[in-house]
């Protein structure tokens, strides 16, 4: 039987040279949890190989795939760091979801649909959107990913989106949109179109719904008896 006091050397020169290893996303804080979720949405995981349709509170983990029906909607919630929002006709995949270096690390590979993605800067996590051959790295707080078909459009609504395609990086900043078809650039605009910017209040004031709900009026008090 080996000596603890002989293995506690070893592990320590491992962890000096290697770093400490990136934690797995089997913590409930490392999985998205759905906040929100209107219509059909139904997931597919790795871990559990079966279909089910989405409800509040339920779990998403790496390797899951999330699709949502002609009117579903779903929010999803990594604890303090970033919020999720699929639009309806959307079919995801979460393909990376760590924490390497203690620095959370999300990649979403987007098949169909529409996301927005809302990070907190406080803990800045790493999030990138894949579609096709187009790997989108978030650099601000809040952007959004179409894709239909061949084309592809990218929108930073705050701070900026570096859309990267092969080797060849393109930046969108608050305001910008950039549009992609088979993977390859077409134009950048500088404005949002009105459909855009209503669909963006409708994320905020949603999100921020969620976040900070409501509080039912109290009943009102019953007038004192009145005195013989």
């Amino acid at each position: 039987m080996r000596s603890p006091f002989r293995t506690l050397p070893i592990l320590l020169l491992t962890f000096l040279f290697l770093g400490p290893l990136p934690l797995r996303a089997d913590d409930d804080d490392l999985r998205f949890e759905v906040l929100d979720v209107v219509g059909r949405v139904t997931t597919f995981g790795d871990k559990i190989a079966t279909k089910y349709r989405l409800k509040r509170g339920h779990k998403v983990d790496e390797g899951d795939r999330l699709t949502t029906g002609p009117k579903g909607e779903v929010v999803l919630a990594l604890k303090g760091k970033a919020h999720l929002h699929l639009g309806p006709n959307t079919q995801v995949r979460i393909s990376r979801l760590d924490i390497p270096e203690f620095k959370a690390r999300c990649q979403v590979n987007l098949v169909t649909g529409r996301i927005f993605v809302k990070l907190d800067p406080k803990s800045s996590p790493q999030f990138s959107v894949s579609a096709g051959e187009v790997l989108c790295r978030a650099h601000g707080t809040l952007f959004e990913v179409s894709r239909r078909k061949d084309l592809l459009w990218v929108a930073s609504h705050e701070g900026s989106v570096t859309a990267n395609v092969k080797t060849r990086p393109w930046i969108a900043n608050g305001g910008q949109v950039l549009k992609f078809e088979k993977g390859r650039f077409r134009y950048k605009r500088h404005n949002l179109e009105l459909g855009e910017k209503e669909r963006l209040s409708e994320f905020k004031d949603h999100l921020e719904g969620l976040k900070s709900p409501k509080k039912k009026a109290d009943p009102p008090m019953s007038p004192p008896p009145k005195a013989d």
